[in-house]
Parts: C-alpha cells; sequence; structure tokens
C-alpha cells in the first residue's frame, strides 16, 4: 500500500513511560538527527504521551495515514525514514501483526486493541505532544472556556 503525501508529514514517537524504558528516547533522537541528515526538511519529529499499548512499544505514529509502527528499535529508524518518507511505502517489519489472524494491519484505529476502544477524556492521548499547547488548543483544548 504506498503512503499518501498530501498532508502534513509528522513521525511522533510514544514517550511514555513503558516505551521509553524499551528504548524511545533513542528512537525520537535518532529520528531527529537523521531527519536532519537525510534532508528531508517537510517531514516533522515529535513525540506522545502513552498510547496505551505498550507491550508494543517503542510505538511511532505516522501522519498521513495514521499508521502504527511498533516494536521500533533505533537501527529501525533509517528504514522508515528512507523507505517510509522517502520511497513512500510501508515498512511492513515494524507493523502490527494480529496475534489471532496473523493479518498485518497498518492503520492504528483498525488494530483491535483500539478499535474497541472510545476514548473521551484521554482521545488526544498519544495523539498530540503533551508539552505543546498549541497543539492542545487546536485539539479542542480550553473550547469550554469561551
Amino acid at each position: 500500500m504506498p503512503v499518501r503525501q498530501n498532508k502534513k508529514r509528522v513521525a511522533r514517537v510514544c514517550l511514555g513511560t513503558g516505551c521509553i524504558s524499551n528504548g524511545a528516547l533513542e528512537v525520537y533522537e535518532a529520528l531527529k538527527h537523521n531527519v536532519k541528515t537525510l534532508g528531508l526538511r517537510d517531514v516533522e519529529i515529535d513525540f506522545t504521551g502513552c498510547h496505551g499499548f505498550c507491550q508494543r512499544g517503542p510505538i511511532v505514529d505516522i501522519e498521513p495515514g495514521d499508521i502504527f509502527y511498533s516494536g521500533v528499535r533505533e537501527e529501525d529508524v533509517t528504514d522508515i525514514l528512507q523507505i517510509h518518507f522517502r520511497e513512500g511505502k510501508l515498512v511492513d517489519r515494524l507493523l502490527y501483526r494480529d496475534p489471532v489472524t496473523e493479518e498485518t494491519i497498518s492503520c492504528s484505529r483498525d488494530i483491535p486493541f483500539y478499535s474497541k476502544q472510545q476514548r473521551i477524556i484521554l482521545r488526544n492521548c498519544g495523539r498530540i505532544n503533551p508539552e505543546n499547547i498549541e497543539a492542545y488548543v487546536a485539539t479542542g483544548g480550553y473550547d469550554g472556556l469561551r
């Protein structure tokens, strides 16, 4: 499945405690460093809070397309930047594989763990940088005060 190129391109690394304990900080730093080295100026590297699926971490969520890469290691960063962002292809070995059906699922909302959830209070958890107030406001934060 080709990767769509019509929206802002962002790689978001989960920096929840479960992902950090599995090497997410190293993945985040490697992405930030290598995106510059490879000259991918249109690719933004950011981080999020916990996605809730800690046993699959570190998790890297890619936009556009809501692509879910799991079990990402520092050595996978070059493939994400080269194959996904430069060539426009999915990095199949990092996609979620359903343990029952063996089906490969690329989109997080289609993964059974997430598809059965309806997040209300935590709907943006794992989607925005928890330290970026502009991201919070852009997703409806403080609307109740208007």
